[in-house]
């Protein structure tokens, strides 16, 4: 049976987990690790990524692919962050296909500015008003969908920031 190898000073070393939804971009706090004498964290240095504990097995990054790393210490304040779909996203996710509706030209961002617009429309609609299979499958997978002020507006689509769904053609959830 395995077990936690504890810190000499701290511990079991608790630290709080902070989760950031990538559909409504929402943080809040979702736990605790336990990092015990693992104090420490492992930077990709090409991506930036945090690996805490210790880095992947086969020492790549799961994020670039880069297997080059820097060691730093965790502070004694330091929240370990993550990205998690939240709980009421993840309905949506359920339900059909998020539209987030963007500024346009903040395409290919890792953070792109959020304008108010939030839909859940059914599969059948993405396919009808993507032309490209393999991006439709993307789309479909991912289960969610950032798109342009303009095409937002082109698709007639609302822009509305609370509740963040709404019913708008048949083809909405």
């Amino acid at each position: 049976m395995g077990g936690i190898e504890l810190h000499s000073e701290k511990g079991v070393n608790p630290k709080l987990i902070d989760s950031t939804c990538p559909v409504c971009g929402v943080t809040a706090s979702s736990g605790i690790a336990l990092l015990g004498r693992h104090d420490y964290k492992d930077v990709c240095y090409k991506c930036g990524l945090n690996a805490y504990g210790g880095k992947p097995k086969d020492h790549t990054c799961p994020k670039c692919g880069s297997d080059n790393w820097t060691r730093e210490p965790v502070g004694d304040n330091e929240h370990i962050h993550e990205v998690r779909v939240c709980d009421t996203c993840e309905g949506y996710m359920k339900q059909g296909i998020v539209l987030i509706s963007i500024r346009d030209g903040d395409e290919g961002k890792e953070n792109p500015y959020r304008t108010g617009g939030f839909a859940v429309v059914k599969d059948d609609a993405i396919k009808r008003i993507v032309n490209d299979d393999k991006l439709t499958d993307s789309i479909i997978r991912r289960r969610m969908c950032m798109i342009p002020t303009a095409a937002w507006n082109m698709m007639g689509l609302p822009v509305i920031t609370d509740p963040p769904v709404a019913e708008v053609k048949a083809d909405v959830v």
